[in-house]
């Protein structure tokens, strides 16, 4: 076994900024910093000082950006962990780009950090200390030019970040936490102009464009293996979490799309809608079998928003079989969604037992979430497509703001024409829990007050 001690403090610091503005091709930047590393081996690691990892990068072009900082990282074995110092792990990637031109894959903007992760092997994970992770993710795009051709072309704008305070890894973990864990998760995305259009499509062909603007937020204060790792499910294993500090994870996600235009020709369709989800929960149990106590107090705060404004649609040209026969007689998907989840304690796949354990009013567990959808100045200019006897029924459901009920396509002569030409829907979808239990024959005993509070409101102008 190997033996690795921290006895000094660990300040791992790194920034870097890139000034490219048009790169010839797709590019990405990758940071990854971690104050402690182990061997592939069975390790026993021991921090006695203060670690504090950052990982920041910047740019002012489209590269894809992502970001790493954790504060101890076990690897593979069996390794024993236990941290007696104050930590400290911040992950940030912000892409702010002026212009982006005819560029295909798209953007995106990530960011990861955790304070001990148990990696691969079964793990005893000690933390008799502070913990702080965050993560911040941030794309802000000027303006994007889009043409659709011929198949799938996509150009999504897209900023992810998840914070967790202790990670078990692939396998069934001794998770013990003795300490204050603090997690936060930021995710903005903001597209000020979209143009996106479609060269005339054949009658034989499709064409489809991604052009979503996604943000995405996830903070848990201790995990099992649900996030990290490569599954590893072990029959009878069981994963041992015990809490005895306070655990405050907050999420928190918003996309904005401010002006849109979007003009389609032929069998073309595009799925240019703004999302934002944000998820939160104080400890999630892994694909294991769980045995999870908790004996203090958890905060689990999850918002997300999501705004779309100012978008204008026009569509000529026939909806052929070939893309009816894909996608339904519409012009596409222009959905704003904001989703919320908030949870104290999850157990997860396996039979699982739950117990909050405290007493005299700790323990409590608050979980809060809050979802916010607003879509306003919507412009249609459609010809509608032309349908002849000979294409086959489809399911045709009526959604969104754009949607009246349509008859099956089977009973569309060539004079008449659907009136479902896609889904414009505003949701917002908010859900929170003190206790969630899964999949599995579970178990739950909790001892003192569970609040849990869920907010959702949407708006479609």
């Amino acid at each position: 076994m190997s033996y690795v001690k921290n006895v000094a403090t660990v300040i791992i610091i790194s920034i870097s900024v890139s000034l490219v503005t048009q790169p010839v091709t797709q590019a990405e930047i990758t940071d990854i910093q971690t104050g402690i590393t182990g061997t592939p081996g069975n390790d026993n690691i021991e921090s006695t000082e203060l670690i504090d990892v950052n990982s920041v990068l910047e740019t002012i072009s489209d590269e894809d950006l992502t970001t790493s900082a954790t504060g101890i990282d076990s690897l593979s074995g069996e390794d024993q962990v236990a941290s007696t110092a104050d930590m400290t792990s911040n992950a940030s990637s912000t892409i702010n780009a002026p212009f982006v031109p005819l560029k295909l894959g798209g953007t995106t903007s990530k960011s990861s950090s955790k304070g001990i992760f148990g990696s691969e092997g079964t793990d005893l994970l000690q933390n008799l200390a502070s913990i702080f992770s965050t993560s911040t993710s941030y794309a802000e795009i000027m303006e994007v030019i889009m043409q659709i051709d011929l198949g799938s072309t996509s150009f999504t704008t897209t900023s992810t970040s998840d914070s967790t305070g202790i990670a078990g890894g692939s396998e069934p973990d001794n998770i013990e936490n003795e300490s204050s864990i603090e997690t936060t998760a930021i995710s903005d995305t903001l597209v000020k102009e979209t143009h996106i259009s479609a060269v005339e499509v054949p009658v034989d062909m499709y064409g489809f464009g991604n052009a979503k603007n996604t943000a995405t937020s996830t903070a848990v204060g201790i995990a099992g293996d649900e996030l990290t790792g490569t599954f590893s499910s072990t029959p009878g294993a069981t994963e041992i979490i015990t809490n005895n500090g306070s655990i405050s994870v907050f999420s928190d996600a918003n996309s904005t799309t401010e002006q849109g235009m979007v003009e389609l020709v032929g069998s073309a369709r595009v799925d240019d809608s703004t999302i934002a989800d944000a998820y939160s929960v104080g400890i999630l149990g892994g694909e294991n079998n769980n045995s999870i106590i908790n004996y203090q107090t958890i905060d689990s705060n999850a918002t997300s928003t999501a705004d779309m404004t100012s978008v204008e649609i026009k569509m000529s040209g026939g909806m052929i079989e070939p893309a009816v026969e894909l996608f339904g007689p519409d012009v596409g998907t222009f959905q704003t969604v904001a989703d919320s989840e908030s949870v104290g304690i999850a157990g997860n796949t396996g039979e699982d037992e739950i117990i909050n354990a405290g007493t005299d009013g700790i323990g409590r567990i608050d979980a809060y979430s809050k979802a916010e959808a607003d879509s306003e100045v919507y412009t249609f200019s459609i010809s509608p497509p032309s349908f002849s006897e000979s294409i086959e029924a489809v399911d045709v459901s009526a959604a969104g703001s754009l949607a009246l009920p349509t008859p099956p396509i089977s009973e569309i002569d060539s004079d008449s024409s659907p009136s479902t030409y896609g889904d414009a829907s505003t949701l917002a979808i908010s859900n929170s829990a003190g206790i969630l239990s899964a999949d599995g024959n579970d178990m739950i005993t909790n001892n003192v007050a569970l609040a849990s509070q869920a907010e959702s409101e949407a708006s479609n102008l």
